[in-house]
């Protein structure tokens, strides 16, 4: 079986995730599938393709330079704005415009897809825009650093237009000037990355894309009989860094997802420069990808949720290695862990590769049996430093600080509702700024 899996349909490229791997193979096999559609006949270009499905940054890296410029336009999917929804990443038609919001309307009987532009003002949830850039860009030598306006929150037609923009400045003004290798480093949105893949495979002769659940670059794409495709460059740009690693754990259906969207969102308000990397460590495909959907489309987003989990392949031992891997080469300096909610074998292997440990569960003895199975690594004990209670009920939280410990109740946890504002999700993230800031300057 593929680590990846591509599917022509019309103008619709359905892609999703296969066998368990890490993004250097992914990204080859990503590839094969492409090279394939088009030496079959079936991908021959056209006015436009959507990407519809789920990819890596360095999968989209490597898919935007593969059929960029093969088509008079590339729409990449956005649940977040609704089902069959897509923002215009890449354009060389005037039909169709950088940032433009498109929704599908199948007509089966003719085997097409037809798409509809779609205004956000008819979208729950769009935002306003600020008068800077959503989205910067900076060169450092051959690094090009990518990172969100934190003090903005966009989507992602304005976040692909923002960056396109910032790119042409740094065109324009003589720093992005092309050359051997660029390596790209930083959160990124799909959609974006498309935008900036396009945008400088032409200048360069490799682009490199980093991956921090392995601590190094990964080429998308090469000119350069130096650099193959897949190709894995060390992450050499800091040194010494700290290395917090952060296990989300407890009972099953505890609400630890919710948690981690407000944590993520709570240490963006405090504009830090510490954000947390996310490494999903459960098969079920219950990530970032589907939670960040059910502000937008709760129904579409349970939906999607029910598909991921009907195509996971379980925990299978392969799927547990290569996630203990991550957690031990995440090389940032905060990396929240979302664990599944059974203490199991396949668990430990995972959390041990953690610093600490947050433990949210319905009942104290959950709390306690989760302690327990924390304290029970060799050679070192997982470190709590969070035990809160969740409940559905109730419209009041509580909570209570030590120097180690911060104990609590949070209530009225559901999917969908923003977290970041309460209390004692702000204590928890300013406890995680805390931790890092104390660990800096050593190697955990």
């Amino acid at each position: 079986m593929s680590t990846y899996l591509t599917e022509l349909n019309g103008n619709i490229l359905q892609v999703g995730f296969g066998q368990p791997a890490d993004n250097d193979r992914i990204v080859r096999d990503a590839m094969d599938q492409i090279d394939r559609l088009i030496a079959n006949g079936e991908m021959t270009g056209g006015e436009i393709l959507c990407i519809n499905g789920r990819a890596s940054m360095p999968v989209g890296f490597a898919i935007a330079a593969k059929v960029g410029h093969i088509f008079g336009a590339i729409a990449v999917s956005d649940p977040k704005l609704g089902k069959d929804t897509f923002v215009v990443a890449i354009t060389h038609s005037p039909t169709y415009q950088l940032g433009d919001v498109l929704r599908l309307d199948a007509e089966a009987e003719q085997n097409t897809q037809s798409l509809a532009k779609v205004s956000l003002e008819d979208l729950e949830g769009s935002e306003g825009v600020e008068n800077s850039p959503s989205f910067f860009v900076k060169l450092e030598g051959n690094v090009l650093l990518v990172d969100f306006n934190r003090l903005q929150e966009v989507s992602n037609d304005h976040l692909v237009k923002d960056a396109s923009a910032e790119l042409d400045r740094l065109v324009a003004a003589g720093e992005l000037r092309g050359g051997e290798l660029l390596k790209v480093n930083g959160p990124i949105s799909l959609p974006v990355s498309f935008v900036v893949s396009h945008r400088v495979s032409h200048l360069y002769k490799a682009i490199a894309m980093f991956d921090p659940k392995m601590s190094r670059y990964v080429v998308t794409s090469s000119h350069d009989s130096q650099y193959r495709l897949g190709d894995t460059i060390f992450f050499d740009e800091l040194t010494n860094p700290a290395r917090v690693r952060v296990v989300l754990c407890g009972a099953a259906n505890s609400g630890k997802s919710c948690l981690r969207e407000g944590l993520k969102q709570a240490l963006w308000n405090l504009k830090s420069n510490i954000y947390p990397y996310v490494i999903t460590a459960q098969p079920d495909g219950d990530g970032c990808f589907t939670f960040e959907t059910y502000r937008y489309d709760a129904t579409f987003a349970s939906e999607l949720k029910q598909t991921l989990k009907s195509q996971s392949l379980g925990f299978k031992p392969e799927f547990v290695h290569l996630v203990a891997g991550w957690v031990r080469n995440a090389s940032l300096p905060l990396t929240l862990v979302d664990v599944g909610g059974q203490i199991s074998p396949e668990n430990k292997l995972i959390m041990s590769e953690a610093t600490h440990a947050i433990i949210l569960s319905k009942t104290q003895a959950e709390i306690d049996q989760w302690r327990a199975f924390c304290q029970s690594f060799k050679p070192r004990n997982l470190e709590v430093i969070a035990e809160l209670h969740s409940t559905l009920e109730g419209d009041s939280d509580r909570f209570e600080e030590t120097d180690r410990l911060l104990t609590g109740e949070i209530c009225g946890i559901n999917r969908g509702v923003d977290l970041s504002d309460r209390a004692i999700v702000k204590a928890l993230a300013l406890r995680l700024v805390a931790l890092v800031r104390s660990m800096e300057g050593g190697i955990s």
